[in-house]
């Protein structure tokens, strides 16, 4: 989201290792998507991003762009990608820590509406198909006519104007808003019991019982208790009886706190390489099972065994050079990865069936 109103094409991370074109049906011009098993933004996945960033805003050494960013690990310690932006022009700044519901533009002003569209059409697209639920061949389509909807021109400008970043505005936050921040160190105040003995003299005069004579019982029992209303406790309830207190046995884990930085800048940079290690990527050892692969027969029911390569069922990857996991349909006894599939390989005992054959 641009200051000017402009917005770029969302990318979509599906939370699985091999992409298919099924999962981008009906989505908005210019958006894009890849896969992860975790599903959530990697460094490498952001550096394709960047470059994405860097056709869409225009970026040069000559006409530099400056892109705001939040702490998170693959914007603030993605080496390569701080060395992609800082040779074509953007500038990489990152908020400060806990502060980005109320500086980020994308918080602040269109995360709500995206969500509250997005939600009236997944609504509609369950009313639309009954017995059906939402999976992640709809997620493009139902997140791309959301988006259509909440990206307007308004919005963005709103976001960046309320946020104080443009047009600058320093007093866009009051002394409230910087409160929180702020350490207190308050005295509790000693609560003091106000005397309820009232003097004879004050007392309002009444010339019906001027001329009474005084009862000295009466005066005696006044005095009794106003006498004991005046003591005062030398201890509180909570030194007598102090309330227990529950040992916390939780271990937090030590992180440092991120700051605001130019992430771009050179003193940041030589710092970040400093402290990233070089490590060598060492080739993961692959699961290697054995099968026996069973196909049936057009003519008769007679189970084959096949010595040769099977091909997946989706991707046509050969079984030999494959290293994950397969199953096989128990239809037509194809067989296909795990991922492809979108079964879960702790899932070993299911049923399966393919697209094919449903």
């Amino acid at each position: 989201m641009c200051a000017d109103g402009k917005y770029m094409p969302p990318m979509f991370i599906f939370p699985r290792k091999r992409m298919k074109p099924e999962l981008m049906d009906g989505a908005m011009s210019g958006a894009w998507a890849t896969c992860h098993p975790s599903g959530w933004m990697q460094s490498d996945l952001f550096v394709e991003w960047m470059k994405k960033f860097i056709i869409f805003s225009h970026a040069s050494l000559n006409s530099k762009v400056l892109l705001l960013l939040d702490g998170h690990s693959t914007h603030t310690m993605n080496i390569d990608v701080i060395d992609l932006a800082k040779n074509n022009g953007v500038i990489m700044l990152c908020f400060p820590p806990h502060c980005t519901h109320r500086l980020q533009p994308l918080d602040v002003s269109f995360m709500k509406p995206l969500s509250t569209y997005y939600a009236q059409m997944v609504k509609q697209w369950l009313r639309s198909n009954p017995g059906r639920v939402v999976s992640a061949f709809q997620i493009a389509k139902l997140v791309s006519e959301a988006f259509l909807q909440a990206a307007t021109m308004r919005t963005a400008i709103n976001g960046f104007k309320t946020t104080g970043i443009w047009p600058v505005n320093e007093n866009v936050f009051d002394e409230a808003d910087y409160a929180p921040s702020t350490t207190t160190d308050i005295i509790p105040s000693t609560i003091t019991t106000p005397s309820v003995t009232t003097p004879l003299e004050d007392l309002p005069s009444n010339n019906l019982v001027l001329n009474a004579e005084p009862n000295m019982d009466n005066a005696a029992s006044i005095t009794d208790t106003t006498s004991n209303l005046d003591l005062s406790f030398a201890q509180s309830i909570c030194d007598v009886m102090p309330i227990p207190k529950v040992k916390q046995t939780t271990i937090r884990k030590k992180r440092k706190r991120g700051s605001t930085s130019i992430l771009t800048s050179s003193p940041y940079l030589s710092k970040l390489k400093l402290q990233t290690p070089n490590k060598e990527k060492q080739p993961k050892k692959g699961k290697h099972c054995k099968k026996s692969l069973k196909y049936k027969k057009a003519a008769n029911n007679v189970k084959v065994d096949q010595e040769e390569d099977a091909a997946c069922l989706f991707c046509e990857e050969l079984y030999s050079t494959s290293t994950e996991g397969w199953i096989c349909c128990c239809i037509c006894h194809r067989w296909a990865h795990y991922s492809c599939a979108g079964v879960d390989e702790c899932e070993r005992c299911i049923r399966y069936i393919c697209d094919l054959c449903q």
